[in-house]
């Protein structure tokens, strides 16, 4: 092997590929990884109805993240931290549901009842597990009283 005209010991040359073999096995371990899984779900009411264009946050009280999606015309919905479907990464989350009330100058009544506005009294609790342990997390909300 020979580096710039000059010839290279077969040790230095062995040494060197194995550096540059070594650098790029550790250079492809440090991409961007993620551990944020995929969560999604569908709400409904308790009559089977499903909950439209309402917001459904999770957030962690031990890590202070928060995903949130809306949900479909079927009710269902798609967690994301920045953006919609991005996913969440593992751990104990509380869940509030903010359901589309329309405009100021047209706000339609409450459908579901005020206590899912606030995760600490939903009484909404799910654990996003470690990978491949499902990440389907369906809600069946009381309606207003």
């Amino acid at each position: 092997m020979s580096i710039r005209g000059r010839k290279v010991s077969p040790f230095w040359s062995c040494w060197l590929t194995s550096l540059i073999v070594a650098s790029v096995v550790v250079a492809g371990g440090c991409g961007p990884s993620s551990d944020k899984l995929n969560i999604e779900g569908r709400v409904t009411q308790r009559d089977g109805t499903p909950l439209v264009g309402a917001k459904v946050t999770f957030r962690s009280g031990e890590s202070g993240v928060s995903a949130f999606g809306y949900t479909d015309q079927d009710g269902r919905y798609s967690l994301g931290t920045t953006q919609m479907g991005e996913g969440v990464p593992p751990g104990k989350y509380g869940v509030s549901i903010a359901e589309d009330r329309g405009t100021e100058g047209n706000v339609r009544p409450m459908t579901i009842h005020p206590k899912y506005v606030a995760a600490s009294r939903s009484g909404i609790e799910f654990t996003v597990p470690l990978p491949d342990e499902g990440t389907n997390f369906d809600i069946v909300v009381d309606p207003a009283r």
